[in-house]
């Protein structure tokens, strides 16, 4: 993996796992990688309409939420400080009057996170900016798309989700202006929400204790994974991490068992099962069946009777007889 995917997921995982100070940390590393390669080819002080160099600065601003929410404010402060010598260079050196307000944005973004003065100062001088940039802007929807604005909203989106049960708390419209045809109003209104709710979702983040996970891809009610700690089976697949959707615990898998005679045994957590004497009858056919043990074993037209010391597992969503997903 390339850019910091590898430390954005280790990040994630810490979050799941509630360790914020090593999570704080995989979140630096993260942005120290994306900031000096933000994509194959290109780098930070590149050419770049679309901004990649943006998610390295989310990056920062997220590992100073994690060690803020860990109780490390001074590290939080290093971050921030960083952060934001970061995003006014970056700034100087954007190709377009839009993404320099946007990477003022983020100042308000660090300094907030970290539990900075000058937050509101800020995010007036980002709003300024945008609005001062509004004849050069052609399409506003087009640049609250690119990955630099993404970036910049993503993790105010991320910490809404912990107070609202994982769900999507800031939305587009949240964010934006009513009116595209004023495309500096439009954009700035990004700063006018963050100015209001921003520093408010950090202290309630910090006076928790948990900082939710980013949402990535999400499915409701899903029959392979369950949480062990709320019970929910609403599935959150982010940064390579498949979470619980509600409370960001790391999911489990679900499995069902077989017995010596095919038949299906539901369980969400196996622990022991023992086949008998008797095993499976000659010529039947059990295609990538998956041991406790996590190994995945292939049994195509079995010629002979096992007997196996293990249970036989299954995901839920494969059926005996064919093939099966990984486990």
């Amino acid at each position: 993996m390339t850019g910091g995917s590898e430390h954005h997921k280790e990040a994630i995982a810490a979050l799941a796992e509630r360790e914020y100070s090593r999570s704080g940390d995989e979140y630096t590393r993260a942005a120290w990688r994306r900031l000096a390669d933000p994509r194959d080819d290109l780098g930070p002080f590149d050419s770049d309409e679309k901004g990649w160099v943006g998610r390295g600065v989310q990056s920062l601003v997220t590992a100073a939420l994690a060690y803020r929410v860990a109780g490390d404010t001074a590290r939080a402060t290093r971050r921030a400080v960083q952060g934001v010598a970061i995003a006014r260079d970056l700034g100087t050196t954007a190709d377009h009057p839009a993404q320099s307000a946007c990477f003022t944005e983020f100042v308000g973004d660090l300094r907030a996170a970290a539990g900075l003065d000058g937050v509101t100062d800020a995010y007036q001088s980002a709003e300024q900016a945008y609005r001062e940039a509004g004849d050069s802007i052609d399409s506003p929807q087009t640049w609250g798309t690119t990955p630099l604005f993404e970036a910049a909203s993503g993790t105010i989106k991320q910490l809404a989700r912990g107070p609202a049960n994982g769900e999507i708390a800031v939305k587009w419209e949240d964010l934006h202006g009513a009116d595209p045809g004023s495309p500096g109003d439009f954009l700035a209104a990004r700063g006018v929400y963050k100015r209001q709710r921003f520093a408010s979702l950090v202290d309630t983040a910090v006076s928790d204790g948990y900082l939710a996970a980013p949402r990535g891809t999400t499915e409701y009610d899903n029959s392979n994974h369950r949480c062990p700690q709320c019970g929910s089976n609403d599935v959150n697949w982010a940064g390579g991490n498949v979470l619980c959707m509600r409370c960001s615990t790391p999911a489990e898998r679900r499995w069902v068992s077989a017995d010596r005679y095919g038949r299906s045994i539901s369980s969400t957590r196996i622990r022991t099962f023992w086949t008998t004497e008797h095993a499976f009858p000659a010529r039947s056919r059990y295609l990538s069946v998956h041991f406790l043990n996590g190994r995945a074993v292939s049994m195509d037209d079995i010629n002979t009777w096992v007997v196996l010391q293990e249970a036989i597992l299954i995901p839920t969503s494969g059926n005996l007889g064919s093939r099966t997903g990984q486990g």
